[in-house]
């Protein structure tokens, strides 16, 4: 039954442009070649002219499916997460990893200044992906605003990231009046 369905869907049956196959070749090229872990919003824009794919929705359209398929990663819908495509995913999942893990994330009960988090993967150790090597502070706040999306990471301040994955096991913390309904609805 799931072949049926499968068959039965719109996208099995749509032929797929040689220009975007080159486009995915391109990307695929730009992480095992070139050894980038993310391109911006510009550089794929760049890559679709240079595969003669000009109309920007249906550029987005096509980053939305790679997407899906699993060829990057993109938060296209989400402005503060659009400037970022990632290639190869293992680069944020590093980084996230160190930050939930590492015992030179210097926190107050989940507090952590954000000079610390930046110091930490600046020169990280202990990851997922030894090989990476520098995260710059303009990836440190992308890799925040994903953690955030995720509800893995919550901002205080520009200065102060709260991070409850690094709460002492025995506290109990009383989240801020926005996170309220969320947490109580998400307990029951």
């Amino acid at each position: 039954s799931i072949q049926e369905m499968a068959l039965g869907m719109d996208s099995i049956k749509m032929q797929f442009p040689k220009s975007w196959s080159d486009i995915r070749e391109e990307l695929f090229k730009e992480t095992t070649v070139i050894g980038q872990y993310y391109i911006t919003q510009e550089r794929f824009q760049e890559i679709c002219r240079n595969n003669h794919l000009y109309e920007e929705d249906i550029q987005q359209w096509l980053l939305d499916w790679f997407n899906d398929l699993g060829y990057c990663v993109s938060y296209g819908k989400d402005i503060r997460l659009s400037g970022y495509k990632v290639l190869n995913p293992e680069w944020i999942t590093n980084a996230i990893y160190i930050l939930l893990t590492s015992d030179r994330v210097m926190s107050d009960n989940g507090i952590v200044w954000r000079s610390n988090i930046e110091t930490v993967l600046a020169a990280p150790s202990g990851g997922t992906a030894p090989e990476i090597n520098h995260y710059n502070p303009e990836e440190c706040e992308y890799i925040l605003q994903v953690m955030r999306k995720f509800e893995l990471s919550f901002k205080i301040s520009d200065m102060q990231e709260f991070i409850p994955a690094l709460c002492d096991e025995n506290i109990t913390v009383d989240p801020p009046e926005e996170y309220r309904s969320h947490v109580s609805s998400s307990m029951v």
